[in-house]
This record gives structure tokens, C-alpha cells and sequence, in this order.
């Protein structure tokens, strides 16, 4: 019946000069280990001409085990805590929360997980029946190229899942050792000037793959679509080229030409790019960090203390559980309220103290905004010169306004 069907597809020329793609589908079983495969045949006919084969071969168990469905509630149950979290600190933080950068890889985390749920269900656990066709009734071939298909994106996802989980471990070494938090705040730092760069590079490197698959596609496997060209040229930024097949296959040496001064552009120029925005970014989360430390603020909090704050969001609307956490930390009511609350037990010096180191930060915070990038010596000169007060619109009068204090090494002047 087999030799019929492809004698019938031969006299009616069922390939001709139109097809540009064939496609052929072997289904395997082995009871014995419990494994059916899809052997996938691909002839791809290309408009330039010739035939590019490929192939692909997915596995996956016959039957689920019983006890995968509970255990996919189970886990289904725990990201839905994890996801109540979240709910949590968004409203103990309002609009500050989209300001980390583990916010976003937290919810790309659990809508992954969400998607690659339903389709492992779908595929795996629940399989449905396959429909009856004409071809499952007379020749008894059932194509379960659904179902497979379901499998094999549930298990991509779910490998980007376990990815993202295991970098979620920095995230909370960030709040126990601060310093490690040096990375997302880099990134968060230059997300844009990223994304603007991404956008060059993008736009340069569609017009290169443009004129590679014009000149090449029809002579070199590699260039032969132009998403492959693409990813021929990404592959090409890690030394993976061969220049001499591109020379071979160009009735002259432009083509080589181009590519070099391909790789020069990228590697040289776009790559320079690259370091002179993490290197900007990374100075100013220095910074940032160097004000934190004169300051006292987050690297020199107890450990307890630390601790605390992150999982005070989470028990702030649990009146037992908040009093339990004022034990640990002694200064709460003013982080679980507004930042521009005080601590109405703090007396009238202790609060002219606190109002002043708020101001001196201020003051700090806009002398690096200005670019005076201060050591703490010249930090203590501008403060005990009350420049603060000039900043912050103090009381002082137009003659002390008009003085000029001058930093040691820096040739800026502070008016």
C-alpha cells in the first residue's frame, strides 16, 4: 500500500518546481522502555535553488506517572504564595517596586511557569485522543504531532524556568551581603541606554544578514534564509566564521570586504559602546554605595535587621506577626508607614538630629548629581561650611549667600 501511495504521488507530480518544502514524520514506540520518538524529515527547497535536508528527533515517555499530577498542583500551589508575596511588597512599596530589577524577572518567572504548566498538561499528563481521519482508518498511521508538540515547548519553558529560578539564589544573597547586588543595580542603572543600543545594533545587524543573503544565500548553507543569516552573523561575533568559504563562493573579494569591516563595526566600535555604559553605570552604583556606607545606611544594618526588612512587607498586615518582628527590629514604625514619617518617641533633640542628617544627605545627593564625585574629607568641608543650607533654601542671609566655598581637589566651585 506504502509503494501505491508513492507511485500515485509520483505520476501526479506531486513535487515540481513550485514545492519548497518536504516533510516526512516517523512515529516510534518501545514498550519496553516505555519511550515513543517523532523521527522529523525536513528537504527544504530554497527559492535560489538546491535542497537543504535537516532532521529532528523528540523523545518522551508513553504514559505520565500517577503521581506528576499532584505533585504539578503542588507546585502550582507554591508559586501562587510566591505570586501573594509579590502582591505584598508591591503595596508596602507602591511604585518603588518596579525599580528592581528582580521584579520583572520574578513575574517573567511565573507567567513561564503558568504557560509551560498548561502545556505539559495538555501534552503530557492529560493527554486528549486523537481525533479519527481517513488515514488513521485505512491505513491505521495516527499522527500525534499535536500532543508532541504541546511536550516539546512545555519542556523549553520549563528549562528557562529552572534558569531563572536558580538566579533568583542572588536575590537574596543581595539582601543578606549587599555587595553582591552590584550586578542588578548596573543593569537597572543603564536599562535604557541598553535598550537604545540594542536598537542600533538591531537595525546594523538586519542591513549586514540583509546583504549576505543577498550575495550568499544561494551558494552557502548558512546564508541561505535570512533568519539564518542572522544567526550566522550573531554565531560570527564569538569567532565562529569561515572566511575562506565565503571567499571561495564570491566571484570576487567584496564580499569578504564586507564582512571584515562587519566585524570591525561590532566588535570594535559596538562593543567599546557596550563597556562605556556598563562602566558609566557601574560608577554611579559606586557612588551610591559609598553614600550608603557615610551615611550608615543599608551595608552597615544587622544582619537580623536586613532580614527583617524584606520579609516585613509580608507580615505588616498580620497585627501578631508585626509585633513579633518589632523585637527583631527596634526601628519599624516609620519603614511600615510613609518615608516621610517620624518616630513620634524621639525628643525634640534627637528629632533636630535626624532632620539634619536627612539634610546632609540631600545635600550630598545632589553635589554627586551636580558630577563632584567627593572623598569623605571634602564631603565634611562642604557640610560644616552649611552649604546645605544654600541647597535646601535655609535662612540665611543674601551675604552668606553669595560667598563662594571652594573644594580642595576639585576645580568646580560651589556657589
Amino acid at each position: 500500500m506504502a509503494a501505491g501511495l508513492m507511485n500515485d504521488l509520483k505520476e501526479g507530480h506531486w513535487i515540481d518546481f513550485q514545492t519548497r518544502l518536504v516533510d516526512i514524520t516517523i512515529q516510534l514506540e518501545s514498550a519496553n522502555a516505555g519511550l515513543e520518538a517523532t523521527v522529523e524529515l525536513v528537504f527544504e527547497f530554497p527559492s535560489a535553488g538546491g535542497v537543504v535536508p535537516s532532521f529532528m528527533i523528540n523523545t518522551r515517555r508513553i504514559e505520565a506517572d500517577s503521581s506528576m499530577s499532584s505533585g504539578l498542583d503542588f507546585v502550582t500551589a507554591y508559586v501562587v504564595i510566591f505570586i501573594i508575596v509579590e502582591v505584598l511588597h508591591f503595596l508596602h512599596l507602591r511604585f518603588k517596586y518596579f525599580r528592581r530589577v528582580w521584579t520583572y524577572v520574578d513575574w517573567a518567572n511565573y507567567i513561564i511557569f503558568f504557560i509551560s504548566a498548561s502545556l505539559l498538561s495538555e501534552g503530557f499528563i492529560h493527554k486528549d485522543p486523537v481525533a479519527s481521519t481517513t488515514i488513521s482508518e485505512t491505513v491505521g498511521f495516527v499522527n500525534r504531532w499535536e500532543t508532541i508538540k504541546y511536550f516539546v515547548e512545555a519542556k523549553q519553558l520549563l528549562a528557562i524556568n529552572a534558569t531563572l529560578q536558580v538566579l533568583k539564589i542572588m536575590k537574596f544573597c543581595n539582601v543578606l551581603v549587599p555587595r553582591m547586588s552590584m550586578l542588578a543595580d548596573v543593569l537597572m542603572v543603564a536599562a535604557m541606554d541598553l535598550l537604545f543600543f540594542g536598537v542600533t545594533f538591531g537595525i546594523s545587524l538586519v542591513a549586514f544578514a540583509d546583504c549576505f543573503y543577498v550575495n550568499l544565500g544561494s551558494n552557502i548553507d548558512t546564508y541561505y534564509s535570512f533568519m539564518r543569516s542572522i544567526i550566522s552573523l550573531l554565531r560570527s561575533l564569538f569567532g565562529d566564521f569561515d572566511i575562506e568559504e565565503i571567499d571561495d563562493n564570491s566571484p570576487s573579494t567584496t564580499n569578504s570586504y564586507i564582512f571584515l569591516a562587519y566585524l570591525f563595526f561590532a566588535v570594535f566600535i559596538m562593543l567599546s559602546m557596550i563597556f562605556a555604559i556598563l562602566g558609566e553605570a557601574q560608577g554611579q552604583v559606586i557612588a551610591r554605595q559609598k553614600l550608603l556606607m557615610l551615611e550608615g545606611g543599608h551595608s552597615k544594618r544587622p544582619l537580623a535587621e536586613r532580614v527583617a526588612s524584606w520579609v516585613r512587607p509580608i507580615v505588616a498586615y498580620c497585627p501578631f506577626a508585626n509585633s513579633a518582628l518589632k523585637k527583631v527590629s527596634p526601628v519599624q514604625s516609620k519603614d511600615l508607614n510613609t518615608d516621610d514619617a517620624t518616630d513620634s518617641n524621639l525628643s525634640p533633640e534627637e528629632q533636630m538630629e535626624e532632620a539634619r542628617r536627612t539634610s546632609q544627605e540631600k545635600a550630598y545627593k545632589f553635589l554627586l548629581k551636580m558630577g563632584y564625585m567627593m572623598s569623605e574629607p571634602e564631603r565634611h568641608v562642604i557640610i560644616k561650611s552649611k552649604v546645605v543650607d544654600v541647597f535646601l533654601g535655609g535662612t540665611r542671609t543674601k551675604k552668606k549667600r553669595k560667598s563662594k566655598i571652594s573644594m580642595p581637589p576639585a576645580k568646580k566651585r560651589v556657589s
